[in-house]
């Protein structure tokens, strides 16, 4: 549930699926299994492992910009 509410908070799948060494497929399949059953006050905001989330997304667009 935790990489759910984290990828409804924004982070994208494939840097979940990075982190978490989890198929981004599978992600994507619990999201859609689950997003309905998460309320609003679960889904992280201005955490600070979701903020630096955020920040390793921008950096590795970045990079891949190159």
């Amino acid at each position: 549930m935790k990489i759910v509410r984290e990828a409804l908070a924004g982070i994208k799948v494939g840097v979940l699926a990075r982190i978490y060494d989890v198929h981004p497929e599978s992600i994507r399949q619990w999201v859609r299994d689950r997003r309905d059953s998460v309320p609003l006050e679960e889904i992280p905001m201005t955490d600070e492992h979701v903020q630096e989330l955020q920040r390793l997304q921008v950096v590795e667009e970045s990079f891949h910009d190159l």
